[in-house]
């Protein structure tokens, strides 16, 4: 009647109806995605091979996420671009800007950061 409701439903008692909640808009966590599923619609994504983003995929999973924010350590990091890039050595400065760019030190690491990185970056990264 004045607006103040937007339904201008009354309950029995005379006082305004509670809307029911809507289930919809309520935050659940989503199902998590098998490892191959969502390599083969990253690898689309980013015009790579399957086999090569799932790979990628698997070794984060398998990385130790040590610091408090879920982010990895360095050593960590360069451990999984040594097995991903099959090299035995990364330079420190290479190393450096990788860490920087794919931000894994900030936080949990992000596949999709990190392959766009790698998209522009996996032809000059190991010299």
């Amino acid at each position: 009647r004045d607006g103040a409701y937007s339904n201008g439903r009354m309950s029995s008692k005379g006082v305004p109806a509670q809307e029911p909640s809507n289930p919809v808009s309520q935050t659940t966590e989503l199902p998590k995605v098998d490892i191959s599923t969502q390599a083969m619609q990253l690898a689309r994504r980013h015009h790579l091979d399957f086999h090569e983003v799932k790979w990628a995929i698997q070794e984060f999973d398998r990385a130790p996420k040590a610091l408090e924010n879920g982010g990895m350590e360095i050593e960590s990091f360069r451990k999984v671009l040594q097995r991903i890039f099959d090299v035995k050595n990364i330079g420190d400065d290479s190393l450096y800007n990788s860490y920087n760019s794919c931000k894994v030190g900030q936080g949990p690491p992000n596949i999709e950061v990190f392959l766009d990185w790698y998209v522009t970056n996996m032809f000059t990264f190991v010299t």
